[in-house]
């Protein structure tokens, strides 16, 4: 006998929530992990790996799955992992050209996920209630930007997304272009759409619930 692959489905999902799962809030944050676990996915495929210590487009330094590292957060008191200011190899100081290990990577991304989970709840009242796919492409977004640099650069996005009948297709222009209620052409496309390449159109297919994530990530699989 064949289960039908919904029923299957929802078995793999109730496994993880009891595997992972721990009270109330958590079991919360473990479903929506699991539904987003393709998002997580993406978001590796779109940064790629970095296995040194690379200058980023900002001049912030970068490594791993596309983590820039905050060595002032963690002077300052408000970042409590010393590895963004000291290599955990070497006992020193970060370098450019320093080597990263794909465990640390993968320890920055998850970090940066529960991060990225936060800020999108933050910034977005209707966050719960958008598509997969409009949260997939938000979360991506958060990713490459943080909370202040979205929340700075985006707010036409923001305002409309927090609206009570926000626009799907009107908060995708918002991120595509500079002026998207007066001029849509290549030469109005916003700076952080030209600047993350390919990416851009597919945030923007995301956003506007035009593709889904697995649409996407049959690309690169």
């Amino acid at each position: 006998m064949t289960l039908d692959p919904n029923i299957e489905e929802i078995e793999k999902k109730m496994q993880y929530l009891v595997s992972t799962s721990g009270g109330a809030d958590s079991l919360s944050a473990a479903s929506f992990d699991y539904d987003h676990r393709n998002t997580k996915e993406l978001i590796n495929f779109h940064e790629g790996f970095n296995d040194v210590i690379t200058l980023d487009n900002d001049g912030m330094w970068k490594g791993g799955p596309g983590i820039k590292l905050r060595p002032d957060l963690y002077d300052k008191g408000l970042l409590e992992y010393k590895d963004h200011k000291i290599n955990p190899v070497t006992g020193k100081e970060w370098e450019l050209g320093d080597s990263v290990s794909v465990d640390l990577g993968d320890a920055w991304f998850d970090r940066a996920w529960e991060t990225n989970k936060i800020d999108v709840n933050k910034i977005f009242k209707n966050f719960n209630d958008f598509p997969h796919s409009t949260q997939a492409g938000l979360i991506s977004m958060a990713h490459i930007l943080g909370y202040n640099k979205f929340t700075s650069e985006f707010k036409n996005l923001i305002k409309e997304a927090n609206k009570p009948n926000y626009n799907l297709k009107k908060m995708a222009l918002e991120m595509k272009y500079a002026y998207p209620d007066s001029v849509q052409n290549v030469e109005t496309q916003s700076k952080f759409y030209n600047q993350i390449g390919h990416r851009g159109e597919h945030l923007f297919q995301l956003i506007g619930n035009q593709k889904t994530v697995d649409d996407i990530l049959k690309l690169y699989r």
